[in-house]
């Protein structure tokens, strides 16, 4: 796989991450927020990329009808024969409160210059039934979601439920469609750890961030991406975070094989949810 397209990866990872702490809506306080993560190379690495730098930031609103997502990056990587170049995304999306409808808009530019445009909107006829994409970007074309599918909401509220309320380990195999690629569709592979006890989690060397207090529960959590489109036998890429009770993920770990990257919060801000009773 390219470079480009592993690091195009990012968006459906960490964008997922940022979802899970939404879902946990329906079982605990869950708080709109705005994170920035700084964006390095693990030290663990070797291969063709010698260094990345940069950072990107997550925005979730909680609207009257469902969940707004925005997503922007700007990381530098540095590879070791052909040297340094700029990945920038730019994504919105929006998820009815239902988990029935989706709408995805994304950008992907190299060195300043667009060079993919994901536009579109998906529809589950019920819960549990298949469901259809439209895709009017980067061509008009219909896409068939298998019954069972879900949009990332639904599936982080899956996951939360999991978390919070099944015995640990977990393992929660399910069929989740982003639209942040031209195939969007995968089977992702959770694994949930058990909740440490408050202060038993090393910061790895992260700042800390005021807002994630130690008394906080929190779960380690392991993600798999299998690409269902091209059936791949192996992730496209894998990923681990702690997912805290405040609807926070950080200390990611996104690891594409022979590379991995770490993302830590820089900043962190909470914002006041939508009033939909018009008072």
């Amino acid at each position: 796989m390219r470079i480009r397209s592993r690091f195009l990866l990012i968006v459906a990872a960490v964008g997922f991450a940022a979802g899970l702490a939404a879902g946990q809506a329906l079982a605990l306080e869950f708080s709109p927020h705005r994170a920035i993560y700084g964006v390095t190379l693990d030290p663990a690495s070797s291969g063709a990329v010698s260094e990345v730098s940069g950072n990107l930031s997550i925005d979730w609103q909680r609207g009257c009808s469902g969940w707004t997502f925005e997503y922007r990056s700007v990381i530098d990587v540095t590879q070791v024969e052909s040297g340094r170049v700029r990945l920038s995304t730019v994504a919105t999306t929006w998820e009815s409160n239902t988990g029935s409808e989706y709408r995805f808009n994304v950008r992907h530019s190299t060195n300043g210059h667009e060079l993919e445009k994901i536009e579109g909107y998906a529809i589950l006829k019920a819960s549990g039934t298949a469901g259809t994409v439209n895709f009017t970007a980067p061509r008009e074309r219909t896409m068939t979601l298998p019954a069972g599918t879900l949009f990332p909401m639904g599936h982080s509220m899956a996951v939360m439920e999991a978390a919070v309320n099944r015995t640990a380990p977990v393992f929660l195999p399910l069929s989740v469609f982003d639209g942040m690629d031209v195939q969007g569709l995968y089977l992702v592979n959770a694994v949930i750890g058990k909740s440490p006890r408050a202060g038993a989690v090393s910061s790895d060397g992260a700042p800390e961030v005021p807002a994630l207090q130690r008394n906080h529960r929190m779960w380690p959590l392991s993600l798999a991406y299998f690409n269902k489109v091209e059936r791949e036998a192996a992730p496209s890429h894998e990923m681990s975070l702690l997912l805290y009770e405040n609807g926070v993920s950080d200390q990611l770990v996104i690891d594409f094989g022979d590379f991995k990257i770490r993302a830590h919060i820089e900043k962190l801000e909470f914002q006041s949810a939508t009033d939909c009773n018009g008072r």
